[in-house]
Protein backbone atom coordinates (compact mmCIF):
# COMPACT_ATOMS: atom_id res chain seq x y z
CA UNK A 1 0.00 0.00 0.00
CA UNK A 2 1.51 3.76 -1.19
CA UNK A 3 1.96 6.02 1.47
CA UNK A 4 -0.57 8.52 -0.34
CA UNK A 5 -2.92 5.36 -0.32
CA UNK A 6 -2.79 4.67 3.30
CA UNK A 7 -3.04 9.07 4.16
CA UNK A 8 -6.32 8.90 2.60
CA UNK A 9 -7.81 5.84 4.20
CA UNK A 10 -6.99 8.13 7.05
CA UNK A 11 -8.57 10.69 6.02
CA UNK A 12 -11.71 9.28 5.17
CA UNK A 13 -12.11 7.31 8.25
CA UNK A 14 -11.06 10.56 10.51
CA UNK A 15 -14.42 12.56 8.21
CA UNK A 16 -16.48 9.08 8.75
CA UNK A 17 -15.92 9.00 12.49
CA UNK A 18 -16.47 12.80 12.88
CA UNK A 19 -19.62 12.38 10.86
CA UNK A 20 -21.11 9.94 13.35
CA UNK A 21 -20.15 11.77 16.34
CA UNK A 22 -22.09 14.65 14.68
CA UNK A 23 -24.79 12.05 13.33
CA UNK A 24 -24.84 10.80 17.31
CA UNK A 25 -25.08 14.03 19.41
CA UNK A 26 -27.89 15.11 16.68
CA UNK A 27 -29.60 12.16 18.52
CA UNK A 28 -29.53 12.77 21.64
CA UNK A 29 -31.01 16.34 20.76
CA UNK A 30 -33.58 15.34 18.78
CA UNK A 31 -34.51 12.51 21.74
CA UNK A 32 -34.86 15.80 23.84
CA UNK A 33 -36.51 17.86 21.35
CA UNK A 34 -39.02 15.01 20.61
CA UNK A 35 -40.48 15.04 24.30
CA UNK A 36 -41.15 18.37 24.73
CA UNK A 37 -43.03 18.50 21.48
CA UNK A 38 -44.77 15.52 21.71
CA UNK A 39 -44.11 14.46 18.32
CA UNK A 40 -42.43 10.74 18.58
CA UNK A 41 -38.91 10.02 17.54
CA UNK A 42 -39.09 5.95 17.84
CA UNK A 43 -38.44 4.45 14.81
CA UNK A 44 -41.36 1.85 14.77
CA UNK A 45 -40.97 -1.47 15.25
CA UNK A 46 -42.65 -3.88 12.40
CA UNK A 47 -43.83 -6.93 14.55
CA UNK A 48 -45.27 -4.88 16.86
CA UNK A 49 -47.51 -2.42 14.15
CA UNK A 50 -48.47 -5.30 12.41
CA UNK A 51 -49.65 -6.87 15.48
CA UNK A 52 -51.77 -4.00 15.04
CA UNK A 53 -52.49 -3.84 11.80
CA UNK A 54 -54.68 -6.95 10.48
CA UNK A 55 -52.77 -8.15 7.70
CA UNK A 56 -53.73 -9.45 4.15
CA UNK A 57 -51.07 -11.22 2.37
CA UNK A 58 -48.29 -9.65 1.20
CA UNK A 59 -46.59 -9.18 -3.04
CA UNK A 60 -43.08 -9.23 -3.59
CA UNK A 61 -42.31 -6.16 -5.73
CA UNK A 62 -38.57 -7.05 -6.54
CA UNK A 63 -35.99 -3.98 -6.52
CA UNK A 64 -36.96 -0.33 -6.48
CA UNK A 65 -35.79 3.45 -5.46
CA UNK A 66 -37.86 4.01 -2.59
CA UNK A 67 -37.67 7.77 -0.66
CA UNK A 68 -35.66 7.73 2.12
CA UNK A 69 -38.02 10.05 4.36
CA UNK A 70 -40.72 7.28 3.94
CA UNK A 71 -38.84 4.68 6.20
CA UNK A 72 -40.36 4.63 9.61
CA UNK A 73 -39.74 1.66 11.48
CA UNK A 74 -37.36 -1.35 11.27
CA UNK A 75 -37.62 -5.02 12.09
CA UNK A 76 -34.93 -5.85 14.52
CA UNK A 77 -32.85 -2.59 15.20
CA UNK A 78 -35.16 0.34 16.58
CA UNK A 79 -34.08 0.87 19.23
CA UNK A 80 -30.76 1.75 17.82
CA UNK A 81 -31.94 4.66 15.66
CA UNK A 82 -34.42 7.64 16.07
CA UNK A 83 -36.40 7.94 13.76
CA UNK A 84 -34.65 9.59 11.26
CA UNK A 85 -32.23 7.23 11.28
CA UNK A 86 -29.48 9.11 13.79
CA UNK A 87 -27.70 6.76 15.62
CA UNK A 88 -28.22 6.51 19.51
CA UNK A 89 -25.16 4.32 20.50
CA UNK A 90 -21.61 5.09 20.65
CA UNK A 91 -20.90 1.11 20.07
CA UNK A 92 -22.06 1.77 16.47
CA UNK A 93 -19.20 4.18 15.61
CA UNK A 94 -17.50 1.24 13.81
CA UNK A 95 -19.91 -0.36 12.19
CA UNK A 96 -21.82 3.15 10.85
CA UNK A 97 -18.18 4.74 10.10
CA UNK A 98 -17.16 1.51 7.93
CA UNK A 99 -20.52 1.88 5.97
CA UNK A 100 -20.12 5.81 5.40
CA UNK A 101 -16.61 4.94 3.53
CA UNK A 102 -18.22 1.83 1.30
CA UNK A 103 -20.75 4.00 0.65
CA UNK A 104 -18.43 6.75 -0.64
CA UNK A 105 -16.17 4.40 -2.43
CA UNK A 106 -15.85 2.62 -5.72
CA UNK A 107 -17.45 -0.40 -4.73
CA UNK A 108 -20.96 1.24 -2.88
CA UNK A 109 -23.65 -0.93 -0.67
CA UNK A 110 -25.83 -3.22 -1.71
CA UNK A 111 -29.66 -2.33 -1.78
CA UNK A 112 -31.29 -2.51 2.14
CA UNK A 113 -34.00 -4.84 1.97
CA UNK A 114 -37.68 -3.46 3.33
CA UNK A 115 -41.47 -4.02 3.84
CA UNK A 116 -43.59 -2.04 2.45
CA UNK A 117 -46.95 -1.05 3.96
CA UNK A 118 -48.77 1.70 2.72
CA UNK A 119 -46.87 4.77 1.69
CA UNK A 120 -44.09 3.74 4.06
CA UNK A 121 -41.17 1.32 4.67
CA UNK A 122 -39.55 -0.55 7.61
CA UNK A 123 -36.20 -1.65 7.46
CA UNK A 124 -35.35 -5.99 7.46
CA UNK A 125 -31.83 -5.40 6.57
CA UNK A 126 -29.78 -2.29 6.05
CA UNK A 127 -29.98 0.40 8.47
CA UNK A 128 -26.90 1.65 8.59
CA UNK A 129 -27.42 2.26 5.02
CA UNK A 130 -30.09 4.54 5.67
CA UNK A 131 -28.57 6.08 8.38
CA UNK A 132 -25.49 6.64 6.66
CA UNK A 133 -27.55 7.79 3.13
CA UNK A 134 -29.70 10.51 5.12
CA UNK A 135 -26.99 11.82 7.21
CA UNK A 136 -24.95 11.96 3.35
CA UNK A 137 -28.61 14.25 2.04
CA UNK A 138 -29.32 11.79 -0.29
CA UNK A 139 -33.57 11.47 -1.10
CA UNK A 140 -33.27 7.65 -2.55
CA UNK A 141 -32.21 4.73 -1.95
CA UNK A 142 -32.56 1.38 -3.77
CA UNK A 143 -34.51 -1.63 -1.71
CA UNK A 144 -35.55 -4.97 -1.98
CA UNK A 145 -39.36 -4.79 -1.68
CA UNK A 146 -41.92 -6.72 0.08
CA UNK A 147 -45.44 -5.09 0.27
CA UNK A 148 -47.31 -6.51 3.45
CA UNK A 149 -51.50 -5.56 2.30
CA UNK A 150 -53.24 -4.49 5.70
CA UNK A 151 -56.69 -3.11 6.62
CA UNK A 152 -54.95 0.09 8.04
CA UNK A 153 -52.54 0.71 5.54
CA UNK A 154 -49.42 3.16 6.22
CA UNK A 155 -48.51 6.88 5.16
CA UNK A 156 -44.93 8.54 5.60
CA UNK A 157 -45.89 11.13 7.88
CA UNK A 158 -48.42 8.46 9.72
CA UNK A 159 -47.80 8.33 13.55
CA UNK A 160 -50.26 5.76 14.84
CA UNK A 161 -49.47 7.03 18.56
CA UNK A 162 -52.29 6.61 19.85
CA UNK A 163 -53.02 3.07 18.69
CA UNK A 164 -49.67 2.37 19.79
CA UNK A 165 -49.74 3.80 23.06
CA UNK A 166 -53.15 1.91 24.64
CA UNK A 167 -51.27 -1.12 23.19
CA UNK A 168 -48.59 -0.72 25.35
CA UNK A 169 -50.14 1.01 28.63
CA UNK A 170 -52.23 -2.97 28.69
CA UNK A 171 -49.07 -4.70 27.83
CA UNK A 172 -47.03 -2.94 30.23
CA UNK A 173 -49.43 -3.15 33.34
CA UNK A 174 -50.22 -7.14 32.06
CA UNK A 175 -45.91 -7.47 32.69
CA UNK A 176 -45.43 -5.08 35.74
CA UNK A 177 -48.97 -5.18 37.98
CA UNK A 178 -47.75 -1.48 38.84
CA UNK A 179 -51.17 -0.14 39.13
CA UNK A 180 -51.61 -3.15 41.87
CA UNK A 181 -48.59 -2.67 43.76
CA UNK A 182 -48.39 1.23 43.75
CA UNK A 183 -51.73 1.87 42.57
CA UNK A 184 -51.87 5.53 44.06
CA UNK A 185 -49.45 6.60 41.00
CA UNK A 186 -50.17 7.50 37.41
CA UNK A 187 -47.69 6.24 34.81
CA UNK A 188 -49.30 7.09 31.78
CA UNK A 189 -46.83 8.63 28.86
CA UNK A 190 -47.40 10.42 25.67
CA UNK A 191 -44.83 9.93 23.39
CA UNK A 192 -44.63 5.48 21.99
CA UNK A 193 -42.25 3.30 23.33
CA UNK A 194 -42.04 4.79 26.92
CA UNK A 195 -43.98 1.95 28.51
CA UNK A 196 -41.29 -0.40 26.55
CA UNK A 197 -38.70 1.97 28.52
CA UNK A 198 -40.59 1.68 31.74
CA UNK A 199 -40.95 -2.11 31.55
CA UNK A 200 -37.05 -2.00 30.92
CA UNK A 201 -35.98 0.35 33.98
CA UNK A 202 -38.20 -2.43 36.09
CA UNK A 203 -36.76 -5.08 34.68
CA UNK A 204 -32.50 -4.31 34.63
CA UNK A 205 -33.44 -2.82 38.28
CA UNK A 206 -34.84 -6.74 39.15
CA UNK A 207 -31.81 -8.36 37.66
CA UNK A 208 -29.42 -5.92 39.77
CA UNK A 209 -30.94 -6.34 43.35
CA UNK A 210 -30.60 -10.13 42.87
CA UNK A 211 -26.91 -9.69 42.64
CA UNK A 212 -26.83 -6.87 45.27
CA UNK A 213 -28.94 -9.56 47.11
CA UNK A 214 -27.83 -12.79 46.53
CA UNK A 215 -31.10 -14.13 46.21
CA UNK A 216 -33.81 -14.03 43.50
CA UNK A 217 -36.11 -11.18 43.68
CA UNK A 218 -39.53 -11.02 42.89
CA UNK A 219 -41.36 -8.71 40.32
CA UNK A 220 -43.55 -7.37 42.48
CA UNK A 221 -40.10 -6.54 45.08
CA UNK A 222 -38.47 -4.51 42.34
CA UNK A 223 -41.24 -2.74 41.41
CA UNK A 224 -41.75 -1.25 44.54
CA UNK A 225 -38.41 -1.02 45.26
CA UNK A 226 -37.78 0.91 41.88
CA UNK A 227 -40.54 2.96 42.70
CA UNK A 228 -39.54 4.01 46.37
CA UNK A 229 -36.17 4.48 44.99
CA UNK A 230 -35.93 5.71 42.08
CA UNK A 231 -38.94 6.72 40.27
CA UNK A 232 -39.93 8.59 43.09
CA UNK A 233 -36.87 10.66 44.04
CA UNK A 234 -36.67 11.37 40.32
CA UNK A 235 -40.41 13.16 40.71
CA UNK A 236 -39.39 14.61 43.98
CA UNK A 237 -36.81 16.70 41.59
CA UNK A 238 -39.30 16.99 38.78
CA UNK A 239 -41.98 18.90 41.26
CA UNK A 240 -39.44 20.50 43.56
CA UNK A 241 -38.07 22.71 40.41
CA UNK A 242 -41.02 23.02 38.62
CA UNK A 243 -40.34 21.05 35.64
CA UNK A 244 -44.00 20.06 34.41
CA UNK A 245 -45.32 23.66 34.51
CA UNK A 246 -42.66 24.65 31.92
CA UNK A 247 -43.80 21.52 29.53
CA UNK A 248 -47.48 21.52 29.10
CA UNK A 249 -49.55 18.09 27.57
CA UNK A 250 -46.15 16.19 29.29
CA UNK A 251 -46.53 14.02 32.17
CA UNK A 252 -44.75 13.38 35.52
CA UNK A 253 -43.80 9.90 33.94
CA UNK A 254 -42.66 11.35 30.23
CA UNK A 255 -40.42 13.66 32.41
CA UNK A 256 -38.80 10.88 34.64
CA UNK A 257 -38.02 8.95 31.17
CA UNK A 258 -36.51 12.35 30.07
CA UNK A 259 -34.51 12.96 32.86
CA UNK A 260 -33.08 9.90 33.71
CA UNK A 261 -32.17 9.20 29.80
CA UNK A 262 -31.01 12.83 29.19
CA UNK A 263 -28.75 12.29 32.46
CA UNK A 264 -27.43 9.11 31.11
CA UNK A 265 -27.03 10.87 27.48
CA UNK A 266 -24.95 13.63 29.36
CA UNK A 267 -22.91 11.38 31.55
CA UNK A 268 -21.95 9.11 28.02
CA UNK A 269 -20.61 13.07 26.60
CA UNK A 270 -19.23 14.02 29.74
CA UNK A 271 -17.35 11.28 30.87
CA UNK A 272 -18.59 12.25 34.66
CA UNK A 273 -21.30 11.63 36.65
CA UNK A 274 -23.83 14.01 36.73
CA UNK A 275 -25.93 15.43 39.78
CA UNK A 276 -29.98 14.65 38.60
CA UNK A 277 -30.54 18.06 40.32
CA UNK A 278 -27.71 20.08 37.74
CA UNK A 279 -29.59 17.98 35.03
CA UNK A 280 -32.94 18.75 35.90
CA UNK A 281 -31.81 22.40 36.14
CA UNK A 282 -30.03 22.75 32.48
CA UNK A 283 -33.49 20.87 30.83
CA UNK A 284 -35.47 23.32 32.58
CA UNK A 285 -33.11 26.13 31.43
CA UNK A 286 -32.39 25.17 28.00
CA UNK A 287 -35.42 23.32 26.62
CA UNK A 288 -38.25 25.36 28.56
CA UNK A 289 -40.85 27.01 25.98
CA UNK A 290 -41.51 29.87 28.27
CA UNK A 291 -40.96 33.05 26.69
CA UNK A 292 -38.78 34.84 29.35
CA UNK A 293 -36.30 31.71 29.02
CA UNK A 294 -36.68 31.36 25.42
CA UNK A 295 -35.58 34.74 24.81
CA UNK A 296 -32.82 34.60 27.34
CA UNK A 297 -31.20 31.33 25.47
CA UNK A 298 -31.39 33.83 22.10
CA UNK A 299 -29.96 36.00 23.75
CA UNK A 300 -27.17 33.96 25.29
CA UNK A 301 -26.60 33.20 21.97
CA UNK A 302 -26.40 36.51 20.61
CA UNK A 303 -24.01 37.90 23.54
CA UNK A 304 -21.79 35.15 22.76
CA UNK A 305 -21.23 35.71 18.92
CA UNK A 306 -21.06 39.13 19.59
CA UNK A 307 -18.54 39.32 22.40
CA UNK A 308 -14.93 37.98 22.54
CA UNK A 309 -14.92 35.62 24.90
CA UNK A 310 -12.49 37.17 27.59
CA UNK A 311 -14.84 40.16 27.39
CA UNK A 312 -17.92 38.71 28.76
CA UNK A 313 -19.64 39.28 31.74
CA UNK A 314 -20.62 35.79 32.70
CA UNK A 315 -23.47 34.42 35.33
CA UNK A 316 -25.00 36.91 37.80
CA UNK A 317 -23.72 37.65 40.89
CA UNK A 318 -25.22 35.40 43.49
CA UNK A 319 -26.84 33.01 40.82
CA UNK A 320 -24.57 30.48 42.47
CA UNK A 321 -25.50 30.58 46.03
CA UNK A 322 -28.88 31.22 45.67
CA UNK A 323 -29.47 27.35 43.56
CA UNK A 324 -27.20 26.05 46.19
CA UNK A 325 -29.55 27.52 49.28
CA UNK A 326 -32.86 26.12 47.22
CA UNK A 327 -30.67 22.84 46.95
CA UNK A 328 -29.19 22.68 50.42
CA UNK A 329 -32.54 22.49 52.17
CA UNK A 330 -32.70 18.51 51.62
CA UNK A 331 -28.75 18.21 51.08
CA UNK A 332 -26.52 21.01 53.69
CA UNK A 333 -23.35 19.54 51.91
CA UNK A 334 -22.50 22.66 49.41
CA UNK A 335 -19.99 21.13 47.63
CA UNK A 336 -20.63 18.11 46.18
CA UNK A 337 -19.54 17.47 42.96
CA UNK A 338 -15.71 19.05 42.05
CA UNK A 339 -14.12 20.14 38.97
CA UNK A 340 -10.79 19.47 38.74
CA UNK A 341 -8.56 20.56 35.73
CA UNK A 342 -5.87 17.95 35.66
CA UNK A 343 -2.07 18.49 34.26
CA UNK A 344 -0.02 15.40 33.72
CA UNK A 345 2.87 17.34 35.78
CA UNK A 346 3.93 17.13 39.43
CA UNK A 347 1.86 20.44 40.14
CA UNK A 348 -0.81 18.84 38.62
CA UNK A 349 -0.73 16.12 40.40
CA UNK A 350 -0.63 18.33 43.99
CA UNK A 351 -3.56 19.78 42.65
CA UNK A 352 -5.53 16.82 42.52
CA UNK A 353 -3.96 16.32 46.17
CA UNK A 354 -5.65 19.44 47.00
CA UNK A 355 -9.11 18.23 45.58
CA UNK A 356 -8.64 15.02 47.75
CA UNK A 357 -8.41 17.00 50.90
CA UNK A 358 -11.37 19.10 49.99
CA UNK A 359 -13.32 16.16 48.71
CA UNK A 360 -12.73 13.87 52.40
CA UNK A 361 -14.24 17.36 53.75
CA UNK A 362 -17.54 17.62 51.44
CA UNK A 363 -17.89 13.18 50.66
CA UNK A 364 -18.12 15.35 47.24
CA UNK A 365 -17.24 13.19 43.97
CA UNK A 366 -13.83 14.83 41.90
CA UNK A 367 -15.08 15.06 38.36
CA UNK A 368 -11.54 15.76 36.76
CA UNK A 369 -10.53 17.20 32.75
CA UNK A 370 -7.83 16.64 31.19
CA UNK A 371 -7.44 18.89 28.33
CA UNK A 372 -5.44 17.62 24.72
CA UNK A 373 -4.70 19.62 21.81
CA UNK A 374 -7.14 17.56 19.16
CA UNK A 375 -9.23 14.41 19.30
CA UNK A 376 -6.22 12.50 18.03
CA UNK A 377 -4.74 12.66 21.29
CA UNK A 378 -7.54 11.20 22.91
CA UNK A 379 -7.16 7.78 23.33
CA UNK A 380 -2.99 7.56 23.54
CA UNK A 381 -1.16 5.59 25.71
CA UNK A 382 -0.36 8.63 27.72
CA UNK A 383 -4.28 9.24 28.76
CA UNK A 384 -5.01 5.87 29.20
CA UNK A 385 -1.88 6.02 31.38
CA UNK A 386 -3.11 9.08 33.28
CA UNK A 387 -6.48 7.76 33.48
CA UNK A 388 -5.19 4.90 35.59
CA UNK A 389 -3.11 6.67 38.03
CA UNK A 390 -5.95 8.85 38.75
CA UNK A 391 -8.42 6.04 39.21
CA UNK A 392 -5.96 4.39 41.67
CA UNK A 393 -5.50 7.28 43.31
CA UNK A 394 -9.01 7.50 43.70
CA UNK A 395 -9.27 4.33 45.20
CA UNK A 396 -7.00 4.89 47.55
CA UNK A 397 -8.13 7.87 49.02
CA UNK A 398 -11.82 6.35 49.16
CA UNK A 399 -13.51 8.79 46.98
CA UNK A 400 -15.96 8.58 43.64
CA UNK A 401 -14.28 10.12 40.67
CA UNK A 402 -14.00 10.36 36.67
CA UNK A 403 -11.93 11.68 34.39
CA UNK A 404 -12.87 13.04 30.90
CA UNK A 405 -10.34 13.97 28.50
CA UNK A 406 -11.22 16.76 26.19
CA UNK A 407 -10.16 18.24 23.48
CA UNK A 408 -10.08 22.46 23.51
CA UNK A 409 -8.97 25.27 25.17
CA UNK A 410 -8.77 25.57 29.27
CA UNK A 411 -10.98 28.75 29.74
CA UNK A 412 -13.94 27.42 27.30
CA UNK A 413 -14.20 23.89 28.18
CA UNK A 414 -13.95 24.61 31.74
CA UNK A 415 -16.31 27.55 31.66
CA UNK A 416 -18.93 25.32 29.84
CA UNK A 417 -18.17 22.10 31.92
CA UNK A 418 -18.71 24.15 35.63
CA UNK A 419 -22.31 24.17 34.87
CA UNK A 420 -22.19 20.76 36.28
CA UNK A 421 -20.03 20.79 39.19
CA UNK A 422 -20.00 23.11 42.61
CA UNK A 423 -16.43 23.82 42.73
CA UNK A 424 -13.59 24.08 40.00
CA UNK A 425 -10.07 23.80 41.18
CA UNK A 426 -7.42 24.83 39.00
CA UNK A 427 -3.67 24.89 38.81
CA UNK A 428 -2.40 28.42 39.37
CA UNK A 429 0.50 28.33 36.85
CA UNK A 430 0.07 31.56 35.43
CA UNK A 431 -1.68 34.47 37.06
CA UNK A 432 -3.33 36.78 35.30
CA UNK A 433 -0.92 39.51 34.79
CA UNK A 434 -0.82 43.23 35.63
CA UNK A 435 -0.65 44.76 31.99
CA UNK A 436 -4.02 44.59 29.73
CA UNK A 437 -2.80 42.50 27.26
CA UNK A 438 -1.54 40.39 29.24
CA UNK A 439 -5.18 39.58 31.36
CA UNK A 440 -6.77 39.45 27.91
CA UNK A 441 -4.27 36.69 27.24
CA UNK A 442 -4.82 34.96 30.54
CA UNK A 443 -7.19 31.55 30.16
CA UNK A 444 -7.46 32.17 34.09
CA UNK A 445 -8.68 35.67 33.85
CA UNK A 446 -11.65 34.83 31.49
CA UNK A 447 -12.47 31.78 34.30
CA UNK A 448 -13.16 34.11 37.05
CA UNK A 449 -15.24 36.62 34.67
CA UNK A 450 -17.34 33.20 32.80
CA UNK A 451 -17.21 30.46 35.85
CA UNK A 452 -20.58 31.27 38.28
CA UNK A 453 -18.92 28.58 40.67
CA UNK A 454 -16.25 29.25 43.64
CA UNK A 455 -12.68 28.75 41.41
CA UNK A 456 -10.09 27.48 43.76
CA UNK A 457 -6.71 28.18 42.30
CA UNK A 458 -3.77 26.60 43.58
CA UNK A 459 -0.40 27.89 43.44
CA UNK A 460 1.81 24.71 45.40
CA UNK A 461 1.81 21.86 46.95
CA UNK A 462 -1.63 20.72 48.59
CA UNK A 463 -1.93 22.33 52.28
CA UNK A 464 -4.75 20.84 54.72
CA UNK A 465 -7.02 24.04 54.84
CA UNK A 466 -7.26 24.97 58.69
CA UNK A 467 -6.78 28.40 58.69
CA UNK A 468 -8.92 30.64 56.33
CA UNK A 469 -8.08 34.38 55.54
CA UNK A 470 -11.76 36.18 54.69
CA UNK A 471 -10.31 39.61 52.41
CA UNK A 472 -14.14 41.33 53.08
CA UNK A 473 -14.80 44.88 51.09
CA UNK A 474 -18.32 44.81 51.37
CA UNK A 475 -18.49 44.26 47.48
CA UNK A 476 -21.53 42.11 46.35
CA UNK A 477 -18.94 39.77 45.32
CA UNK A 478 -17.53 39.97 48.99
CA UNK A 479 -20.68 38.80 49.88
CA UNK A 480 -20.79 35.87 48.07
CA UNK A 481 -17.44 35.34 49.87
CA UNK A 482 -18.97 35.41 53.06
CA UNK A 483 -21.35 33.15 52.94
CA UNK A 484 -18.99 30.95 51.84
CA UNK A 485 -16.31 31.46 53.98
CA UNK A 486 -19.54 31.03 56.81
CA UNK A 487 -19.68 27.57 55.66
CA UNK A 488 -16.36 27.00 55.57
CA UNK A 489 -16.03 27.42 59.11
CA UNK A 490 -18.59 25.63 60.41
CA UNK A 491 -18.41 22.68 58.71
CA UNK A 492 -14.84 22.47 58.12
CA UNK A 493 -14.04 23.57 62.12
CA UNK A 494 -11.74 26.53 60.15
CA UNK A 495 -9.97 28.77 61.92
CA UNK A 496 -11.21 31.85 59.97
CA UNK A 497 -9.91 35.41 60.77
CA UNK A 498 -11.89 38.20 59.00
CA UNK A 499 -9.75 40.94 57.19
CA UNK A 500 -10.84 44.49 55.94
CA UNK A 501 -8.49 47.09 54.26
CA UNK A 502 -9.29 50.14 54.80
CA UNK A 503 -8.02 52.50 52.46
CA UNK A 504 -6.04 56.23 52.60
CA UNK A 505 -9.05 57.98 51.57
CA UNK A 506 -11.37 59.46 54.02
CA UNK A 507 -14.20 59.63 52.06
CA UNK A 508 -14.31 55.60 52.05
CA UNK A 509 -13.42 55.12 55.31
CA UNK A 510 -16.99 55.12 56.58
CA UNK A 511 -18.56 52.90 53.98
CA UNK A 512 -15.58 50.34 55.10
CA UNK A 513 -15.70 50.39 58.08
CA UNK A 514 -19.67 49.66 57.77
CA UNK A 515 -18.95 47.10 55.25
CA UNK A 516 -16.72 45.47 57.96
CA UNK A 517 -19.43 45.69 60.96
CA UNK A 518 -21.94 43.67 58.39
CA UNK A 519 -19.61 40.81 58.23
CA UNK A 520 -18.62 40.70 61.62
CA UNK A 521 -22.74 40.77 62.66
CA UNK A 522 -22.74 37.98 59.47
CA UNK A 523 -20.30 35.87 61.20
CA UNK A 524 -21.74 36.04 64.70
CA UNK A 525 -25.29 35.40 63.89
CA UNK A 526 -24.41 31.83 62.17
CA UNK A 527 -22.41 31.37 65.09
CA UNK A 528 -19.27 31.58 63.08
CA UNK A 529 -16.17 31.93 65.37
CA UNK A 530 -13.33 34.50 64.25
CA UNK A 531 -10.20 36.72 64.64
CA UNK A 532 -11.30 40.38 63.52
CA UNK A 533 -8.36 42.22 61.97
CA UNK A 534 -8.47 45.33 60.21
CA UNK A 535 -5.68 47.15 58.15
CA UNK A 536 -4.72 50.10 55.65
CA UNK A 537 -3.32 50.67 52.35
CA UNK A 538 -2.65 48.63 49.21
CA UNK A 539 -5.81 46.17 49.43
CA UNK A 540 -3.14 42.93 48.15
CA UNK A 541 -0.42 43.77 50.54
CA UNK A 542 -2.69 44.02 53.28
CA UNK A 543 -4.47 40.53 52.33
CA UNK A 544 -0.91 38.90 51.07
CA UNK A 545 0.85 40.53 54.56
CA UNK A 546 -1.88 39.55 56.93
CA UNK A 547 -2.22 35.66 55.42
CA UNK A 548 1.56 35.23 55.74
CA UNK A 549 1.56 36.07 59.27
CA UNK A 550 -1.28 34.15 60.44
CA UNK A 551 0.47 31.40 58.67
CA UNK A 552 -3.20 30.87 56.20
CA UNK A 553 -3.51 27.96 54.79
CA UNK A 554 -6.60 29.41 52.54
CA UNK A 555 -7.59 32.88 51.27
CA UNK A 556 -11.55 33.83 50.40
CA UNK A 557 -12.14 36.43 48.76
CA UNK A 558 -14.82 37.83 46.13
CA UNK A 559 -14.10 38.14 42.17
CA UNK A 560 -13.68 41.24 39.73
CA UNK A 561 -15.85 43.98 40.71
CA UNK A 562 -15.92 45.50 37.41
CA UNK A 563 -16.92 44.08 34.27
CA UNK A 564 -14.23 42.41 32.24
CA UNK A 565 -13.87 45.80 29.91
CA UNK A 566 -13.10 48.40 32.98
CA UNK A 567 -11.27 45.27 35.34
CA UNK A 568 -8.61 44.97 32.12
CA UNK A 569 -7.58 49.03 32.33
CA UNK A 570 -8.03 49.29 36.17
CA UNK A 571 -6.98 46.27 37.36
CA UNK A 572 -7.49 44.55 40.46
CA UNK A 573 -6.66 43.57 43.69
CA UNK A 574 -7.31 39.87 43.20
CA UNK A 575 -4.53 39.49 40.46
CA UNK A 576 -1.97 41.14 42.97
CA UNK A 577 -3.14 38.11 45.18
CA UNK A 578 -2.64 34.99 42.55
CA UNK A 579 0.68 36.41 41.61
CA UNK A 580 2.07 36.44 44.44
CA UNK A 581 -0.06 34.13 47.39
CA UNK A 582 1.62 30.69 48.75
CA UNK A 583 -1.74 29.32 49.17
CA UNK A 584 -4.51 28.14 47.55
CA UNK A 585 -7.13 31.35 46.86
CA UNK A 586 -10.94 30.76 46.66
CA UNK A 587 -12.55 33.20 44.62
CA UNK A 588 -16.07 33.62 44.96
CA UNK A 589 -18.77 34.94 42.85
Amino acid sequence: MTNSTSLKQNMDHSSAYSDFIRAHRKAGLQSILSSLTGRSNELLAYNEVLGKLQTQGQVDRGLKEIPLAAIIGSVGRYNDFDRNFLPRHISDQSRWSKVRMAMESMEGVPPIDVYQIGNAYFVKDGNHRVSVARELGHEFIEAYVVEVRTRVPLNADTRPDDLILKAEYASFLEKTGVDRIVPETDFNVTVPGGYNQLAEHISVHQYFMGIDLQRPVSLEEAVRHWYETLYSPVIDVIKGEGILREFPNRTETDLYLWLTQYQAELQEELGWRVDQQKAALTLKERFSSGFQKTRSRIWSRLRAWLVPMGFESGPVIGAWRKSQQARSQAQPVLFRNMLLSLQDSQPGWQVLEQAIILARKENAQISALHLVENETQVNTPQTQSLIGRFNQRMHEAGLQGSLAVHPGTAAAVISERARWCDMVIVNLAHAPGGLPIEKIRSGFHTLLHKVGQPILAVPGVALPMHKALLAYDGSPKANEALYVAAYLAQRWKLELTLLTVFSDDAGAIRSEARAHQYAMDYLTSHHVAFVNMLSEGDPAEGILNTARDIHADLIIMGSYGYNPLLEVFLGSAIDQVLQSTVCPVLICR
